[in-house]
């Protein structure tokens, strides 16, 4: 296991830079000059451009920047977001840092909520199949859970919000966003339903797959009971494909909390890349990247090692 660990570590910081270095390539090669925007219509100033370039270090050659932002990023420095006023003296935007305190606890919220539901509903769904595969109430939930993957989480939204924002109008509408627990409401259930419905029917197949297996045969032959053959015997081997499943999920959650959150105008972070988008603040959306590239690089190889851990066989593959 040690061996294991220790390969996978070292994968994992030469995923982390290489990606990195891709993803700053590929924003410093977006068209147009974000700081010449900052004018708009105005002929700006070369010295004052000139400053501002040296103050982005948009000056230098590009891999003493991508050196320089790594580096300042290992000091804990984030940097600082582009200036929104360039009146009087240049001054830089606000730092990043507070940029981000200010929005990811509302994105905890919503991830946090849609996990909890993707916690409840994935095993139902999953131990339906396992324990009352083909019956009637299996195909119910089968039909909705297939239902709810085919729907795409914009749509699940504007559907919600339309119901119970408008028609019932027991939830505030989407201009409302005040960080009441109704607000979350909607975002939550729109993106936890959707990915609780695909982890469930992935863990249904690989469960119905694990109980037609020899030894689950065996194990009912000697007389366990049903939900023990199933709840014990089944789910171990089941839920390594799920754990992966799940963790390769973590970009399609971010995508669908980037839509819940624009749709819902609520203030969290993937509203808060959309921003950057729209007003070209590479250095926030850079960041912002970043952060999402290592939270998926890293999840992904925690689901990994949880694997190895439940099934040595993945150790020894490895």
């Amino acid at each position: 296991m040690r061996s294991y660990l220790f390969k996978t570590t070292w994968q994992t910081i030469v995923t982390v830079v290489l990606a990195s270095f891709l993803l700053f390539v590929a924003i410093s090669f977006l068209p147009g000059d974000p700081l010449r925007g900052l004018f708009g219509f105005r002929r700006p100033d070369p010295d004052v451009l000139a400053d501002l370039h040296a103050q982005f270090h948009m000056d230098e050659p590009l891999l003493k920047q991508y050196f320089l932002y790594m580096t300042d990023l290992f000091r804990g420095d984030l940097g600082r977001s582009l200036p929104e006023d360039l009146a009087g003296t240049i001054t830089s935007g606000p730092p990043i840092s507070s940029i981000l305190g200010s929005a990811i606890p509302t994105s905890l919220v919503i991830v946090g909520g849609a996990l909890v539901v993707q916690v409840i509903l994935a095993p139902i769904i999953a131990l339906v199949g396992g324990m009352k595969p083909h019956s009637r109430l299996d195909r119910n939930v089968h039909a909705w859970a297939t239902l709810a993957v085919a729907f795409p989480v914009i749509v699940s939204t504007y559907l919600l919000q339309a119901v119970f924002g408008r028609w019932i109008p027991i939830l505030p509408p989407t201009w409302m966003f005040d960080q009441t627990w109704q607000n979350y409401v909607i975002p939550i259930v729109a993106l936890g339903v959707s990915l609780a419905a695909y982890a469930g029917l992935v863990a249904r197949s690989e469960m119905q797959d694990v109980l037609k297996r020899s030894y689950i045969k065996m194990a009912r032959a000697s007389g366990i009971p049903p939900w023990r053959v199933v709840a014990i015997h089944a789910v171990r081997p089941s839920i390594g494909p799920v754990l992966r499943l799940t963790a390769a999920n973590i970009s399609a959650l971010i995508t669908g909390l980037l839509i819940v959150e624009i749709t819902y105008q609520a203030p969290g972070f993937g509203n808060m890349i959309y921003n950057a988008i729209k007003t070209q603040d590479r250095s926030l959306l850079l960041t912002s990247l970043l952060i999402v590239l290592i939270l998926v690089i890293l999840v992904n190889r925690s689901a990994d090692i949880i694997h190895a851990t439940i099934d040595p066989r993945v150790r020894l593959e490895g």
